[in-house]
């Protein structure tokens, strides 16, 4: 059960007490009416079994590659490609960042890869593609 209490003098919050845990909030309306809706859309989506509390945004990038890649049933050699690459580039970059953190590749040329170096395309596109493998599996698009 979600519910609605001011926060500030012109900010609002929903408050909700998921299974197991103490209270939680999510914060930033600007309106009492926006932050209701929220927390009947919350109320919704729970009951249709489809609700994902937005704190699980929390679970960094290692920590999810830490669960996903031993999940992965494909050849040996695939799978040490997908491990160097999160290794020495993905990982050292984005290992700390939380999953829906705003930190990741923001602009276009961040997305692309794009830097002064010539060969720039190469070495910063690839470190991805075991993330973006399973985006196109609907597991995340977080990083897209």
């Amino acid at each position: 059960m979600a519910w609605v209490e001011q926060s500030g003098q012109h900010s609002w919050r929903v408050r909700y007490r998921p299974t197991g845990t103490g209270v939680r909030s999510v914060g930033g309306f600007r309106s009492e009416r926006d932050a209701r809706a929220y927390a009947a859309g919350m109320a919704t989506d729970q009951r249709r079994g489809t609700w994902v509390d937005p704190a699980a945004g929390r679970t960094t990038l290692a920590q999810w590659v830490a669960c996903w890649l031993p999940a992965l049933d494909l050849d040996e050699r695939t799978l040490e490609s997908y491990r160097s690459r999160l290794r020495c580039h993905s990982l050292p970059r984005f290992g700390h960042a939380a999953l829906g953190a705003p930190e990741l590749p923001q602009n276009e040329q961040q997305k692309r890869g794009v830097n002064d170096h010539p060969r720039s395309n190469e070495g910063t596109r690839k470190p991805l593609r075991p993330v973006q493998t399973t985006e196109s599996k609907g597991i995340t698009k977080k990083w897209a």
